[in-house]
């Protein structure tokens, strides 16, 4: 940024989108796994 304004746009590659995926396979897991936690269940 440069006097409040863009002065350049960065592109994603294609191996951040597909790390991007992948984290957030990872972070529905955690999500459910801490549900089950809360809930009191048996992690397994």
């Amino acid at each position: 940024m440069k006097n409040g304004g863009m002065t350049k746009i960065i592109s994603t590659s294609k191996q951040e989108h597909s790390v991007f995926k992948d984290i957030e396979k990872v972070d529905g897991w955690l999500t459910g796994l801490r549900e089950t936690i809360r809930q009191g269940e048996v992690v397994a």
